[in-house]
């Protein structure tokens, strides 16, 4: 890598206990091959392990190569949980800025050279993205990548995208594969949309507020690897935990409608479509048959099994049966 000139390219670290997978994600990072300067911002929320020695020891071997920023008190349980928003952006010196998570890790050391390159090519475009190997916890690959379906579009109009990402309820691209254009996230800094700050995950709304900023880059490219069920990651909570899974579905709920007013109206149909089935999940947690059996949920009702379909209609005409349901099972996990 060359080290004349500006820094071009911040690639931002997101760390919290990840000991056992660090410095993994800091080799992906420091091994890119790139014609210009880049550096590593590290942000670490006061891990309990050994993350912060292992990022230290990194520090001292490529000295003024990596900026930290260490938190003595987590900020996520604080409910500052958008570390990127919040803490990084301001301090991002490049005109690009690059993610991965601390348990993630770049695999090919073109990445940012690549995306460097399509970007300078394609001024209408706020973000290159590209496709990312799925692994387990223990780094093998699990067979499945994203995006799951076939892109063949570049760029992809990036109001298309957004419309894609509220009826598919998935924002198609993984957080490690981001490659944004500075400018256009600089500018919320310090005054972040409200529709960013509801919801815990922090990649769809700033995939959502890079849809309005312009087009969306693709390379049809495996550069980047996501591991899934690593210890304290979002997988692993969610699956543990069905009231985690819970409240997360009503912060998704509010976000939807905060992001609705934010773009005045243009994706209404879109949102009101993924808004139906988070209020479906939500009052199949709650046990609310009534609701469920609304026409508005007739689409998501067909989709259950034979069973649930039974459970739920006793459930809109005999309301005490899920509660009591809800009880015995709560007894049952303890």
């Amino acid at each position: 890598m060359e080290d004349k000139g500006d820094i071009e390219v911040t690639a931002c670290l997101i760390t919290f206990n990840h000991a056992k997978y660090v410095e993994k994600a800091i080799e992906g990072i420091l091994h890119q091959k790139t014609r210009f300067k880049f550096e590593i911002l590290v942000h670490d929320d006061a891990s309990t392990d050994d993350t912060v020695n292992i990022i230290e020891r990194y520090c001292k071997k490529y000295p003024g190569k990596i900026r930290t920023i260490f938190q003595k008190e987590n900020q996520f349980s604080q409910g500052l949980d958008k570390i990127i928003l919040y803490f990084m952006l301001p301090e991002i010196k490049g005109k690009y800025m690059a993610i991965c998570e601390g348990d993630d890790f770049w695999g090919d050391e073109n990445k940012l050279q690549e995306q460097y390159d399509l970007m300078q090519r394609m001024p209408d475009c706020s973000v290159c993205v590209h496709k990312t190997d799925i692994i387990n916890e223990d780094g093998c690959w699990t067979g499945k990548s994203i995006p799951s379906v076939p892109i063949s579009l570049c760029p992809i109009d990036g109001e298309e995208y957004i419309r894609y990402v509220l009826r598919n309820d998935s924002h198609l691209f993984h957080t490690s594969s981001i490659f944004a254009r500075s400018a256009c996230m600089k500018g919320i800094a310090g005054n972040i949309p409200e529709f960013m700050k509801i919801s815990k995950i922090e990649d769809r709304v700033i995939f959502l507020y890079l849809g309005i900023q312009g087009n969306v880059a693709y390379i049809d490219k495996k550069m980047s690897n996501y591991r899934i069920m690593s210890e304290g990651s979002w997988s692993s909570k969610m699956t543990e935990s069905r009231e985690f899974f819970y409240h997360n579905t009503i912060e998704i709920i509010n976000m939807l409608k905060s992001y609705d007013q934010f773009t005045e109206g243009k994706f209404t149909a879109e949102v009101n479509e993924s808004l139906t089935k988070y209020y479906f999940r939500k009052y199949q947690y709650e046990v609310n048959g009534r609701e469920m059996l609304k026409q508005r949920y007739a689409a998501c009702f067909r989709q259950l099994s034979i069973k649930d379909k039974i459970y739920y209609t006793i459930c809109a005409y005999i309301p005490f049966a899920g509660k009591l349901y809800k009880k015995i099972k709560k007894v049952t996990q303890c």
